[in-house]
Formats: structure tokens, C-alpha cells, sequence
């Protein structure tokens, strides 16, 4: 691999980790579908697809927003609040260190590590201190920020790319899979099956990573 394609899967994945925090932050609105079928969210998956291979990701995500209406926004609100929020006993809880022990104890040691990573960058979550800084989109959200450094900042590029490799393999890919597991035997639209992807798309991250660490 050359440093030509590195420096386009690098702006590819941030693309990638874009459309995987909008999915888990909140409920599908008019203007997140829109931001989901961006162009330049739909080149990074079909680009990249060597490296991560979700065209298939995407070509679900288009089928699923190809007819938005209120109605179906709606359905799909419901779907993200009973399985992300509550107030029902959530199938798989979106927090890290719900899986950490066999109590599934939110705020556990996780919450203060994971906080402690983003201080590291002067970043804070919106919802602190009401949601534990663990939540799934907290932690898809520092990758996504360390992307933009990636591809932004070339005094800080090693460093960025050693701390997203650390923060997969510590947190996100010590979890994700779990969560999506949990998920498994769930009805839905889309929560089950975009977290599978995820799941996938973590474990290539970091292979690309890995590969593209002494390659620029």
C-alpha cells in the first residue's frame, strides 16, 4: 500500500466513523439522513471497500432513508429509544462498562479511563456528567475526532494513530461486539444490523492501522 492510497483510506474511515456516530448518537432525523447519504459519506464507503468492505453497509443505509416520511422517522425513533435508552430494560446497553463485570455496573472503571483519553485532547461529552462517558457514541465520537487529526495535523499524525489504535484495542473492540451480540435476536429497522457492521468495521480499522502506522 502506498502512501497515496493511505492518505485516501485515512479520509475515507473518518467518513465512515461520521456515519457511524450519527447512527448512535440519536434518533434519525430529516437532517441526519440527509447527512448519511452525503456524497462524500457514499465515496468513502464504496472507495474503501478493499480495506473495510461496507458497500454493503451502505447500500442498506440508502435502501433504508430512500423514503423518509414522518411516520417512518417515527418508527424509527421508537426503534433507537427502546433499544439505546429506555426507560425498558435495554437488550444491550450502550455503555463500556456494562460489560466489564458480571453486575453490568454502569460508571464503572472504564467511565473514568475513557474520560481521562478525551481530556487528553481537551474534549468533554455534551451530556457530561448526566451520561457516562463510555456511551457507544462518546466512544465512536473520539475516533472521529482523532480521524480529523489524522488528516489534518501532520505533527500530530503518529500520535493520533497510536491513541485510535490503543482506544480499539482498550475499549471499543474489548466491547462492541458483545453489544452487538446482545442485539442478536432483536426486531428492528436498522440498530441490530448496523451494529454488526460495526463490529466488522472496528476490527478492519485497526488491521489498516496497524499497516498504515510506519507507511506515511
Amino acid at each position: 500500500m502506498n502512501r497515496e492510497d493511505i492518505k485516501i483510506y485515512m479520509l475515507c474511515r473518518y467518513y465512515i466513523y461520521k456515519a457511524f456516530y450519527i447512527v448512535f448518537s440519536a434518533p434519525l432525523s430529516v437532517k441526519s439522513a440527509k447527512e448519511l447519504l452525503d456524497e462524500k459519506i457514499k465515496q468513502s464507503f464504496l472507495i474503501s471497500e478493499r480495506i473495510y468492505n461496507m458497500s454493503e453497509l451502505y447500500k442498506f443505509l440508502s435502501k433504508l432513508l430512500s423514503q423518509v416520511s414522518d411516520e417512518f422517522l417515527s418508527r424509527l425513533s421508537s426503534e433507537y429509544t427502546a433499544m439505546l435508552i429506555g426507560p425498558q430494560r435495554l437488550p444491550a446497553p450502550p455503555w463500556e462498562s456494562v460489560y466489564e463485570s458480571e453486575e453490568k455496573i454502569l460508571f464503572g472503571n472504564s467511565t473514568l479511563i475513557v474520560r481521562n483519553k478525551y481530556a487528553k485532547y481537551g474534549l468533554l461529552p455534551t451530556k457530561h456528567p448526566h451520561e457516562a462517558d463510555d456511551h457507544i457514541a462518546f466512544e465512536l465520537n473520539f475516533m472521529l475526532y482523532l480521524a480529523g487529526i489524522i488528516n489534518q495535523d501532520e505533527r500530530s499524525y503518529k500520535d493520533a494513530i497510536n491513541d485510535s489504535l490503543e482506544f480499539l484495542d482498550e475499549h471499543l473492540l474489548t466491547w462492541v461486539g458483545k453489544f452487538s451480540s446482545d442485539l442478536e435476536y432483536q426486531n428492528g429497522l436498522y440498530i441490530k444490523k448496523v451494529s454488526y457492521f460495526l463490529t466488522t468495521f472496528l476490527k478492519y480499522d485497526k488491521k489498516f492501522l496497524e499497516l498504515a502506522k510506519d507507511g506515511r
